[in-house]
């Protein structure tokens, strides 16, 4: 009875991860993807590697490694057959049950996000937590009582430095982001760098003193033609709305309403560039339409592509 409980505890101990880094998807998104790497590892390091550690029975201790990392690859590679069908569901899963597979995979090939060599990289490296766990078992069980505390002292540092990891990765995310209901959303700027919950309370300057918003007042039925091609409006102060395809933003920050039509595309760029600062107002002046601008923490408008052309 003792072996077989021995021959459990251990790929028991290793699906405890998966565990704790549900319960962390179910505090917060962000909480888990900060945090479930440092979990595991502390999981793997310093309770697998110990369970597996006092095991004293040879057989069952290889058996029990047989087992596991035969049933962590076969989970690898059903996870990973479940992420090429596509599907949200999949990738947490695969986040949850095998952090390092979805970071190894992701920090060498993240421009083959789920493509086959991506899906195989993550099956493949499912065996990590085996890995780990073994190496950190063959610490425990050292001999030589300064060798050990030191390798601890590596093992306990690393596990530190994953946990600081994560904490810088949720406090850059805070920087962007709106903090309501145990959930972080994105957050928007205004060119004061002011931060705001939705796109529809940032105000958008002028250089003559007028504040604008860009507004949906005007709802339309869901899916229709009309749903397709309405973008909105820029509404003032005073309840006044606009056509936001007249809006243009400078560089600087400021927006401008295109009244007279005298905006026109810029002459002294490739047409085969991609930029959104596409555009000259009559003085010269680069600027691109309001339509999709958005601010940085530090107030700079940016769209995404092209934004290093909006100074030359």
């Amino acid at each position: 009875m003792k072996k077989v409980l021995k021959f459990f505890a251990y790929p028991l101990s290793i699906m405890l991860s998966a565990a704790v880094n549900a319960a962390l998807l179910a505090l917060s998104s962000v909480a888990a993807v900060s945090f479930m790497q440092a979990a595991s590892m502390l999981i793997y390091i310093f309770l697998c590697g110990i369970i597996l550690s006092k095991i004293d029975d040879k057989k069952v201790k290889i058996a029990s490694l047989a087992f596991t990392t035969i049933l962590v690859l076969a989970g690898g590679i059903a996870c990973a057959a479940a992420m090429s069908s596509g599907g949200d569901n999949a990738v947490w899963a695969g986040m949850i049950i095998f952090p390092f597979s979805t970071a190894a995979a992701g920090l060498f090939l993240q421009e083959h996000y789920l493509d086959t060599l991506y899906l195989t990289i993550f099956a493949v490296s499912s065996v990590l937590p085996v890995l780990i766990s073994y190496l950190a078992s063959l610490v425990f069980g050292l001999k030589k009582k300064k060798l050990k505390s030191v390798l601890i002292t590596v093992m306990v540092l690393i596990c530190i430095g994953s946990s600081v990891s994560g904490i810088m990765t949720i406090t850059e995310i805070a920087k962007d982001s709106i903090y309501e209901d145990g959930e972080f959303y994105n957050a928007f700027y205004d060119m004061n760098g002011n931060k705001y919950a939705s796109n529809e309370e940032v105000p958008y300057y002028d250089r003559d003193g007028n504040v604008y918003y860009q507004t949906y007042n005007h709802p339309v039925e869901e899916y229709s033609d009309e749903w397709f091609s309405y973008v909105g409006e820029m509404t003032d102060e005073n309840g006044n709305e606009y056509d936001v395809s007249d809006f243009y933003v400078y560089a600087d920050g400021y927006v401008f309403m295109d009244k007279d039509d005298s905006v026109e595309i810029r002459d002294d760029i490739n047409e085969d560039t991609i930029t959104d600062w596409a555009y000259v107002d009559k003085d010269g002046n680069i600027c691109g339409q309001v339509l999709g601008v958005s601010y940085t923490r530090d107030g700079e408008p940016y769209f995404g592509m092209g934004d290093e052309y909006k100074n030359k």
